[in-house]
């Protein structure tokens, strides 16, 4: 549990090093000024949505079929399901000012501008749905770990892990800021760690 809470701890101290630094609003200008990062990295949007949604479907229905979809479909539901509520509790609560696909982003830094209170986003959608942290990010990397105690074949755990890192990158050159992506990372880290040792002890 220590190791939980310095995951957590550092998760959020990131936030402010990276704001403070000027390095979250580096990178976001970076997708500015070389719109083709941009290009290259936005179909991980839907990816980062539909995919972890397939995949939870897609073991349900192999459960019975292939012994090595039996405890994924239930993994990935759990991983999935606690990383999308707790990204969107953390969203209805922070209320980042979010950024958007070849946005111009003009010559004022903003990557620090939150609303933290309860819902206080433009409303009640964009409150639970854009801002800090990245929930694609956060889906991706939770799910990628609750994958790879069940992936033998080095193939399978090469493309599990090279998932998170698109999808995080990419979030990072489109609809979030690089420190969303951070955050979430290391929250995913903690929050399957804390599942496994759940499930674990039963």
């Amino acid at each position: 549990m220590k190791t939980n809470f310095a995951l957590i701890a550092l998760a959020f101290a990131t936030t402010p090093l990276l704001i403070m630094s000027g390095t979250d609003w580096f990178w976001a200008k970076l997708s500015e000024t070389y719109p083709f990062l941009t290009t290259f990295f936005l179909p991980s949007v839907p990816i980062g949505i539909f995919l972890p949604l397939f995949f939870c479907v897609l073991a349900y229905f192999l459960r019975h079929r292939y012994q090595i979809w039996r405890g994924f479909w239930q993994h990935s539901l759990t991983a999935f399901g606690a990383a999308l509520l707790l990204s969107t509790i953390l969203k209805g609560i922070t209320n980042r000012v979010y950024r958007y696909p070849f946005q111009d982003l003009s010559v004022a830094d903003f990557s620090g501008d939150f609303r933290f209170g309860y819902l206080t986003g433009d409303s009640i959608w964009t409150s639970l749905t854009e801002g800090y942290p990245s929930g694609h990010t956060i889906t991706a990397a939770a799910m990628c770990l609750a994958w790879l105690p069940h992936l033998d074949r080095p193939y399978q755990r090469w493309t599990a892990v090279l998932y998170p890192i698109y999808i995080g990158i990419g979030m990072s050159f489109t609809e979030h800021w690089l420190s969303d992506v951070i955050t979430s990372a290391f929250l995913a880290i903690a929050l399957v760690r804390f599942l496994q040792h759940r499930n674990s002890a039963r």
